[in-house]
């Protein structure tokens, strides 16, 4: 028997028994999608030292969780790793609001930036990566962020979480050696774990 009358075939048996024919295509997903540049994916290297960061900054409460009144603080201090002078901004970089556990839509309140963190602590902190990852030798901290955290990539949020895919770059062989993970980004402030595609 042909497909196609087949098909019409078990629809006639079902209506006559008083069942929907079942639609033999499956219906595609319906998830929820939006891609949003980034210019500072590598900022997501910096996860497993942000929770102290933000601890050294007073930013958590005792869930360690951002306070709400810290949020623009901490968004100073993600955009101070990237760039040290990074000068006022009201857009805030999809990657930060990931980071900071921000909603997709949140919009900056209009008050003014606060003033990002010394400069010797996030100085401090990017020598702390460049330390343990060894594969970066004597690297400045300007080199690590030029290099790996001022890198573009892509952001993707569905309804099961957010994946960034970075944009390839000439030295990401040494990301082979990097001593934590990356490919998922868990902090205790996020609503959902965030997938890294990098390499």
């Amino acid at each position: 028997m042909p497909p196609a009358l087949r098909v019409e075939t078990r629809a006639a048996l079902d209506r006559l028994q008083g069942t929907p024919a079942a639609d033999p295509t499956p219906a595609a997903p319906t998830g929820d999608t939006l891609a949003e540049p980034t210019t500072r994916a590598g900022l997501v290297l910096f996860h497993p030292f942000l929770v102290l960061l933000f601890q050294r900054l007073d930013l958590l409460d005792d869930a360690r969780r951002i306070r709400p009144g810290a949020r623009l603080t901490a968004r100073a201090a993600l955009r101070a790793l990237a760039d040290p002078m990074p000068g006022p901004a009201r857009l805030t970089d999809p990657i930060e609001r990931v980071l900071l556990g921000l909603p997709r839509g949140w919009v900056h309140p209009g008050t003014p930036d606060p003033a990002p963190p010394a400069p010797d602590l996030t100085d401090s902190l990017t020598r702390a990566v460049i330390d343990r990852w060894g594969a970066l030798g004597q690297t400045a901290p300007e080199g690590l962020r030029e290099t790996f955290v001022r890198r573009t990539g892509t952001l993707t949020e569905t309804d099961t979480g957010p994946r960034l895919a970075v944009d390839p770059g000439p030295f990401d062989m040494l990301l082979d050696r990097l001593p934590w993970g990356l490919s998922t980004v868990a902090l205790p402030w996020m609503a959902l774990p965030l997938t890294v595609e990098w390499r």
